[in-house]
């Protein structure tokens, strides 16, 4: 049995609040994003009560921040990142078919917003809906504005789809690719650690 993991925080290279969550025994890390700084947003009012939900996410306040996010979704609808936003607020507290629903809303409006992609094919990853998953991370590979930090964290999600599957080769494999697309830091760091998780798992090799 796979121990679980706290949802905990993480500030990587980019300035992106990433929320990583383990929260089924056979899960490895999966992330899910939200935006940490505050994005370009045309309303002040609606940015400040994005800001708010951001407060509240760090604080693992998740009613609270999907209050400001709803807030703000009233002031400025159809905003990606506020829908991504409500998104997350679902899908980390255990209904990720309602974060489906802001996540797939999100890509209709703007089909390169990558935080979307990572988000729903890690919610489809907790529903089990690994080859969905899988289809959806790489759709978000696919589009032409992936920068190697997007494309670091779609790959170490796709990763995730095929552990949970128990095809501990092929994760390996987007692992190291999400390796060698991020380079040094804190993605870095956890694909390492998802590696050594993963080789511990595997049967030894027969000696003959």
């Amino acid at each position: 049995m796979h121990s679980k993991l706290t949802p905990t925080y993480l500030l990587i290279l980019i300035p992106f609040l990433l929320l990583v969550s383990c929260k089924h025994s056979r899960k490895a890390p999966s992330i899910d994003l939200i935006g940490h700084d505050v994005p370009d947003i045309p309303n002040q009012e609606a940015r400040a009560l994005f800001q708010s939900g951001l407060n509240d996410i760090e604080k693992r306040d998740y009613g609270a921040a999907r209050e400001s996010f709803s807030e703000a979704n009233k002031i400025c609808p159809n905003n990606p990142e506020i829908l991504n936003g409500i998104g997350a607020t679902f899908s980390q507290t255990g209904n990720p078919t309602r974060g489906i629903e802001y996540f797939e809303r999100a890509l209709k409006i703007d089909s390169n917003f990558f935080h979307a992609y990572a988000n729903l094919g890690a919610s489809l990853n907790q529903m089990g809906q690994f080859a969905e998953a899988k289809r959806i991370f790489n759709l978000g590979l696919a589009r032409p504005k992936a920068n190697r930090f997007y494309r670091s964290e779609i790959l170490f999600n796709l990763a995730n789809s095929y552990y949970q599957e128990e095809d501990y080769d092929s994760s390996l494999v987007f692992l190291d690719s999400a390796k060698r697309t991020s380079g040094p830091g804190k993605m870095y760091d956890m694909v390492i650690r998802a590696e050594n998780d993963i080789h511990s798992k595997m049967p030894l090799p027969i000696k003959r």
